[in-house]
């Protein structure tokens, strides 16, 4: 891994480039010009899980999640929305077809 302040000049950048895309061994970050904790964060996002920054509380979550799913059958998306495990949904779902 190689992450710098420093902003790289063209031919830097390329190096940088090819480095990152070289995928013997092992998986290679190389980035120049970081200067704020997102930019690193930004970087470091193939090692970092995905997240979700999205976040719905109460019953308007419930009827934004309800409107989105309009099409599926009401079992599943109360179970879904209730304390369906993925398996359940994706069960009940599959029996609907």
């Amino acid at each position: 891994m190689h992450l710098t302040d420093v902003e790289a000049s063209a031919t830097e950048l390329q190096a940088l480039f090819d480095i990152e895309e070289d995928f013997t061994s092992t998986r290679k970050i190389a980035r120049a010009g970081l200067a704020t904790a997102a930019d690193v964060q930004r970087a470091l996002y193939p090692l970092i899980p995905i997240q979700n920054l999205l976040k719905m509380h109460g019953t308007k979550q419930d009827l934004d999640i309800g409107q989105r799913f309009h099409d599926w059958p009401a079992g599943a998306l109360r179970a879904l929305l209730g304390n369906g495990t993925a398996e359940d949904v994706v069960e009940l779902l599959v029996e609907a077809e």
